[in-house]
């Protein structure tokens, strides 16, 4: 719970004007991660971070949570008494003991101060140092030993002026031009005196060891606030209370008038001796010690008037402040023993009727129908009656305070309106007498909404569809509107859009109805997106509707947010969550004269600007009644003025009143944490300093999973900001979330920059985008060298046992041709004898008896036979005679002498291309042979005229076809007893061999073809 209150103070610039202002405090303990209650000390650096002291360490929050940084983590102890911030960027870090670390906030990292400047004077680093202050600009100023020690950076370094204080020297405050004041104590304990010292910045450079010159600057009664810079000089013996941006000091003026002595001695009053803060928050609000007090010149700071009481709403603010700080989202961060407390103001720019404050977050007055006539607001509530009010003050005029639960309302058009008191409806005249009812019957629904027909009808949308009455006394009818679940639907709104149709928004969808309530149309969630895609809406609880030009509708929606919507097109587009909207539940859409969308929500106020997309919410930090909205309860009044309903009363206000937020946000986004799992680890690996370093992630497809932690510095309520990010080259639009953490279990293989943007609740985006480089490696086996080499693998094992092949064919074809060179040499000269010696023997037969004279002729047939057989072998190995053109010509030089002798026409086709090309041996063999058996039967028994061969190459067969005109064969010569006698069995049996088919057709007296089929590669 934050706690806030109004104050209305008069701006300067004119009387006319009244600017409000709101105040939220907010209080962080340790139930809200603080490691202890008491901070000490306050700082922000460079990134936005607030970091704190503690007596447990050192203490960073980014709005989501508080990181505790100790001994364990690097510093010198835990007891941290200050932190600053310098001019470089650093972290001063002082311990209840003294010594000093100096911290890089960006990697945490911490070093003891002799050691960081570790080329400064010897005595400078020997020396303790007895106190602290920085400027907002960063320039460290040190008490150390009778000294002011001021640092400003790296650059410039360190500067030294000796001050004449006996005792410890400690740094109050240092100006914005480097002006400091200091405080001596000197003396001995019961009897010392602080004197508060003002060393002016020229005196850093001027000659001599001593100051030029000591001032005091003063707020008296009579003099006021020193605005020009000039320091007046104060009567001696004058009390004072210095007023400066950060620690202030009570004390009396020397009667030299030269220094602010404070003494603890009896002499003076106990009330003058304590430490005060006071902060400028605008030009006439300043914080002083636990208030806001409107302060102008010749004020007296504990006179003037408060704003906004600090211990009021906490109790421990009224502990003694530690420290203030202004961060540079404007918010004020201040510290005591009682913890951190956070102080946010911002300009009002809302009213608020009907408000009951002490009911803050919590029900008050719960509004429905609210419809603005003639300069009155007329409000019908649920269980608090009827109010008439003034619509620009809200004073309340009139009340009608029977608790009958009220919804409806509509003005008439004629300067009355109708009002619904539960199931019945009240016509109001212009005078504001009741001069009409519609009755209900008993246990009807109440009225929702209410729009005037024709010839003075009204329709109402109840709860359970539409009803329809003729005034000014009559009865209300049930409307049957030929549609089953308008019958039943919840009817939130009735109006006409510009063409004068009757649009009825309901849960079921939003219809179009003719005056007597008929349905026309109906566009739902339930049409088919693909076959009725004018008549596809993405959600069928709509709200309310506003037309706009060029036929676009806003439709408001109980689950989804608000619907873009053309009619005409049938294109809808959906804004929620997605979009930075803050609840799904959207009441109504109400158009500013600029085109600026204003929607009540169940969380908040919404504006949103459709040319930029960019929305604001405004919730009650802001100003508004109560963050919940009700369904009807809205309006606009002639003069322009909203006014929207909700839990607690009303907010009213005029757009023009609330300016849109220009330019991007202050605050900036920051990483907060880079985090990868690998697979074989238990914890995971932190890469946020490489990633801040600018170096590229690097994922492997072991990983499980990435994630990234980031953070808006703008100490905003974290529900109030949206993140959005997207992978390049993954998301074609930004994602949205509330949660700063980002988690990848997966991601493509390649590059990739994962972009993060945030916007905070003022609807504005973060000065910066974070982008973070990301690669995800392949896998080696995915990798193109990889994939290359085993390519190159294969294909080497490839060549390699091509290589292999050609040789083993290469030896093959050797065996082969040393075969065919052995039978022609060897075998063939054998027979080639046995023939001549036959043959010449046969010239002498008549010296044989005639059974050796058979018996040699036997010889001769045989070995001539013989001879031809082996010729034909020695031909089929031989691998010379591998090409086809070989056995077409081998095939040739047997047919044509047969053919010749029998005079037989023989005609050879060979198929195109097929000369050059080569046959297998086995299959070369057995076609030579299937070809001279078919030759032989057609020439010895066929009693042919013409034979035809034809050699031809088809889907990866070879075919021989040998075809005679003989008169065939009969059908005995066919069958499996005589297969062996005509040879055909032999066909048949080389073709099985070769894995070929044989086929024999014929006809009869028309001639035998046989057809030989074998499947092999021609190369």
């Amino acid at each position: 719970m934050v706690p806030r209150a109004h104050a209305q103070v008069p701006s300067p610039a004119s009387s006319a004007h009244q600017e409000r202002y709101n105040f939220a405090l907010r209080h962080y303990t340790v139930a809200d991660g603080l490691p202890t209650r008491r901070v000490s000390s306050l700082a922000q650096d460079d990134q936005g971070f607030i970091w704190m002291a503690s007596p447990m360490g050192l203490v960073r929050y980014d709005g989501y949570r508080f990181i505790n940084h100790n001994s364990n983590d690097g510093l010198s102890d835990d007891a941290v008494n200050s932190v600053l911030r310098d001019a470089d960027g650093m972290l001063w870090i002082q311990y209840e003991d003294g010594e000093v670390d100096i911290m890089d906030p960006m990697r945490c990292k911490a070093m003891p101060f002799a050691k960081y400047f570790a080329t400064a004077s010897a005595d400078m680093l020997r020396a303790p140092i007895q106190g602290m202050a920085a400027s907002a600009a960063g320039t460290i100023v040190f008490g150390q030993a009778g000294a002011l020690v001021r640092y400003r950076g790296a650059v410039l370094g360190f500067e030294r002026k000796a001050v004449p204080c006996n005792g410890p020297l400690r740094p109050k405050v240092v100006e914005e031009n480097d002006d400091v004041w200091c405080e001596c104590a000197a003396g001995f304990v019961h009897t010392s005196t602080e004197e508060l010292l003002y060393l002016a910045s020229e005196a850093w450079a001027a000659d001599g060891s001593q100051p030029t010159r000591w001032e005091g600057v003063a707020m008296a009664p009579a003099k006021g606030l020193d605005r020009s810079g000039m320091r007046p000089s104060v009567a001696p013996g004058a009390y004072i209370t210095l007023l400066r941006s950060g620690r202030a000091m009570s004390g009396w003026v020397q009667p030299d008038g030269t220094r602010i002595v404070h003494d603890r001695s009896s002499n003076f009053p106990q009330a003058y001796l304590r430490y005060n803060y006071r902060m400028p928050l605008t030009a006439d609000m300043w914080l002083v010690d636990g208030k806001v007090r409107r302060m102008r010149a010749g004020d007296v700071p504990y006179d003037a008037p408060v704003l906004f009481d600090l211990t009021a709403v906490e109790v421990d603010m009224e502990q003694e402040i530690g420290s203030v700080l202004r961060d540079r989202a404007g918010n004020i961060w201040i510290a005591n023993d009682h913890g951190l407390f956070k102080l946010t103001l911002e300009e009002d720019h809302f009213r608020r009727y009907l408000y009951q404050p002490q009911l803050h977050g919590s029900n008050g007055i719960r509004i429905r129908g609210m419809t603005e006539v003639a300069g009155r607001l007329h409000v019908n509530t649920d269980v608090n009656g009827y109010y008439v009010l003034d619509a620009r003050s809200g004073e309340v005029l009139q009340r009608d305070p029977n608790t009958l639960y009220r919804l409806g309302m509509v003005p008439d058009g004629r300067g009355g309106l109708w009002r619904a008191e539960y199931g019945d409806l009240v016509h109001e005249g212009r005078n504001g007498n009741i001069d009409g009812r519609v009755h209900a019957h008993e246990g009807a629904s109440p009225v929702w909404s209410v729009l005037e027909v024709r010839q003075g009808a009204v329709m109402m949308g109840c709860e359970d569809g539409l009803r329809m009455a003729y005034p000014p006394d009559s009865a209300r009818a049930v409307v049957h509107p030929d549609h089953p679940e308008l019958d039943l639907a919840m009817v939130w709104h009735l109006g006409r859009d510009q063409e004068g149709s009757i649009l009825a928004c309901t849960n079921k969808g939003l219809y179009r109805l003719d005056e007597q309530g008929m349905v026309l149309q109906r566009w739902w969630s339930g049409a088919d997106r693909v076959k009725d895609p004018l008549q596809y809406i993405p959600v069928s609880d709509i709200r309310h509707f506003q037309e706009g030009p060029a036929g676009v509708f806003w439709l408001s929606t109980g689950t989804s947010g608000v619907l873009q919507w053309n009619r005409e097109m049938g294109s809808v587009r959906t804004f929620g969550h997605r979009q930075g909207f803050p609840a799904a539940s959207i009441h109504a859409v109400y158009p500013d004269d600029s085109g600026i969308l204003w929607m009540p929500s169940d969380n908040g106020l919404v504006r949103f600007d459709p040319v930029t997309e960019q929305v604001k919410v405004f919730t009650t930090l802001d100003g508004i009644a109560h963050n919940e909205f009700n369904r009807i309860a809205h309006c606009r009044s002639a003069a322009g003025l909203f006014y929207f309903g909700g839990l607690n009363g009303i907010t009213v206000f005029h757009p023009e009143e609330v300016g849109a937020s220009s330019g991007p946000s202050q605050a900036p986004l920051v990483l907060l944490a880079v985090h990868l799992q690998h697979a074989d680890s238990t914890q995971p690996s932190d890469r946020s300093l490489e990633i801040m370093d600018g170096k590229p992630l690097v994922m492997r497809n072991t990983d499980r999973f990435l994630t990234v932690d980031m953070a808006l510095l703008s100490y905003d309520n974290p529900g109030e900001i949206r993140y959005a990010w997207r992978m390049d080259g993954i998301d074609r639009t930004w994602n949205f979330q509330p949660e700063p953490h980002l988690r990848f279990t997966a991601l493509p293989y390649g590059e990739h920059v994962l972009r993060i943007k945030a916007l905070d609740r003022n609807g504005q985006w973060s000065a910066n985008e974070m982008s973070i480089p990301i690669t995800m490696l392949r896998p080696i086996y995915l990798r193109w060298w990889f994939i290359l080499a085993c390519v190159v693998a294969f294909a080497a094992v490839g060549y390699g046992v091509f290589q292999y092949r050609i040789r083993q064919l290469q030896k093959m074809i050797r065996v082969r041709d040393r075969i065919a060179l052995d039978l022609h040499d060897e075998v063939g000269s054998n027979l080639s004898s046995i023939v001549l010696f036959s043959t010449a023997v046969g010239t002498n037969a008549d010296a044989l008896s005639p059974k050796a004279a058979r018996m040699l002729e036997r010889i001769t047939e045989n070995s001539t036979r013989a001879m031809e057989s082996m010729n034909d072998i020695v031909w089929s190995v031989n691998s010379s005679n591998d090409h086809i053109e070989d056995l077409v010509d081998r095939m040739r030089a047997y047919a044509e002498p047969l053919c010749e002798a029998a005079e037989i026409q023989l005609d050879f086709t060979i198929g195109k291309g097929l000369l050059a090309r080569r046959l297998g041996m086995e299959e070369r063999k057995s076609l030579y042979l299937i070809f001279k058996e078919a030759l032989n039967n057609a020439v010895k028994h066929a009693a042919c005229t013409d034979i035809d061969v034809a050699l031809t190459m088809a889907d990866g067969r070879f075919n021989l076809v040998v075809a005679d005109n003989g008169k065939g064969m009969a059908e005995n010569h066919l069958s499996k007893e005589n297969l062996g006698g005509n040879g055909l069995g032999n066909m048949r049996r080389r073709a099985l061999e070769v894995g070929g088919a044989l086929e024999i057709k014929q006809a009869p007296q028309s001639g035998t073809q046989i057809l030989f089929s074998v499947p092999c590669q021609v190369g």
